[in-house]
């Protein structure tokens, strides 16, 4: 007994059919750093790939009804008490491009163009066709949607097994959220899930590596390298048995990697100049000179900030949308590891047994890139010696799920192996469920749908 369809695509139906509703629904510039990614767009479409610095601030020449229009919704960020409506949404499709000011967006003005691929095409078709700013949003979101659904649907075809887990990963109401805005996160974990699920079918299929194969992984690292300098998935390339080279195998993987770190590099090298503190109290400098000083401090401090911000690394991981104030239902929450465990003993590993050494490789790679990414978090939002790393998000860490996940497979007990298509049928029925109660916690934190329940006794 089988499912009907394959699971790639009924992912490709509920990631379409929700993120369009979310993309809807969500009000203008509701995602985290939503216009600030937005504004990225606008300037990449306009050519301006290396964002300008002028005195203190960074960002570029833009239309100022671009600033009026994110500033129309600030009122809502968090804000759980401010609601606003669709007609005055509609309003604001009436406001129209105007004379150009120098605009600020200093913490997506370090990004380099690749992860805004989909977003500035989308900007660009609306401008043809004359689309008010707040229509170029709409499309933006939706170019980006469509950008996370094709690397997704690819991601689950390739992997060998873990299909399921990774359909509940992309799935997830805080990935199909950030799919459905601007963020350049859509393309960072569509792009390093397809990497991985690739990294898997080419570890365990018979035939040799093409040169189709090298220049798709090398394209998928340049994408994940070059949005937020996420180069930690590197060393997951030896995990390819050195025979499915072909000879001169350090070379071969050596370009993979060889490639995207220089082009990381150089982008790094091209914004030097650009850098400007997020948070007031923070100093990327002077914080790797403290943590030089006083590693054992840093690794105290790394380890406190974990055990104290492990329930929001969890929640987040799963879904607070908006700003990061809207809560999904508390049953969300206990149900998602639950499906997660159920994936994981239905995955198929059995049949994938992955040899010691590259059980070992993922561990160190987990572990060393929690440390990059929560050290990354340190640099550039906490104070210089802060006791409690600030920043921490579930988000930061999707990518790492994956390679985690082929260390904690299990068959499941003998009672259970006849059970499979039913746990198949309830993670496909509660994923619907789920993200469909995340779309009323959308309507119901952003729209005042239930003005009834608003009355004073």
């Amino acid at each position: 007994m089988q499912l009907r369809g394959r699971i790639e695509n009924i992912f490709l139906i509920f990631a379409l059919f929700f993120g369009l509703i979310y993309a809807l629904i969500t009000p203008p510039f509701q995602s985290v750093d939503e216009g600030n990614h937005f504004l990225r767009s606008c300037a990449i479409s306009k050519g301006q790939f290396i964002s300008a610095k002028h005195e203190q601030s960074v960002g570029s020449i833009l239309p100022k009804s671009l600033s009026e229009l994110i500033q129309t919704y600030s009122s809502l960020e968090k804000n759980i008490t401010s609601k606003t409506s669709f007609k005055e949404i509609k309003k604001s499709f009436s406001i129209k491009n105007n004379d150009k000011i120098f605009t600020t967006y200093p913490n997506t003005a370090l990004y380099s163009p690749i992860p805004y691929i989909a977003q500035t095409t989308g900007i660009i078709a609306g401008r043809i066709f004359n689309a008010p700013p707040l229509l170029l949003l709409y499309i933006a979101r939706i170019f980006n949607l469509i950008l996370y659904c094709i690397l997704g649907y690819y991601a689950i075809k390739s992997t060998p097994y873990l299909k399921l887990a990774i359909f509940l990963i992309l799935l997830c109401p805080m990935n199909i959220s950030l799919a459905a805005s601007c963020s350049t996160d859509a393309a960072l974990i569509g792009a390093g899930i397809l990497f991985f699920a690739k990294i898997l079918q080419y570890t365990f299929e018979k035939e040799k590596l093409s040169v189709k194969n090298y220049i798709l992984l090398c394209t998928l690292l340049i994408i994940t390298a070059l949005t937020k300098h996420n180069f930690y998935l590197f060393p997951l390339v030896f995990l390819i048995p050195k025979e499915k080279f072909g000879g001169k195998y350090l070379a071969k993987a050596g370009l993979i990697i060889l490639i995207p770190l220089t082009l990381c590099l150089l982008w790094s090298y091209l914004i030097s100049g650009l850098y400007v503190p997020l948070n007031p109290d923070a100093d990327m400098y002077k914080q790797i000179d403290f943590i030089i000083h006083n590693p054992l401090k840093y690794i105290i401090i790394l380890v406190i900030s974990t055990i104290v911000k492990i329930f929001r690394l969890y929640i987040t991981s799963i879904g607070v949308l908006g700003w990061q104030d809207t809560r999904l239902d508390n049953l969300t929450y206990i149900i998602y590891p639950i499906l997660i465990w159920l994936s994981l003993i239905y995955s198929g590993a059995k049949n994938f047994i992955l040899q010691k050494w590259q059980k070992y490789l993922i561990c160190l790679t987990v572990i060393f890139s929690y440390i990059i990414i929560t050290t990354y978090l340190y640099l550039a939002w906490t104070k210089v010696g802060g006791n409690i790393i600030q920043g921490l998000n579930g988000k930061y860490y999707t990518l790492l799920l994956c390679p985690l996940f082929t260390l904690i497979t299990a068959p499941p007990p003998k009672k259970l192996q006849h059970f499979k298509i039913y746990a198949q049928k309830l993670i496909l029925i509660s994923v619907f469920l789920i993200l469909s109660s995340g779309a009323i916690s959308l309507l119901i934190r952003f729209y005042d749908i239930f003005p009834y329940m608003n009355y004073q006794i």
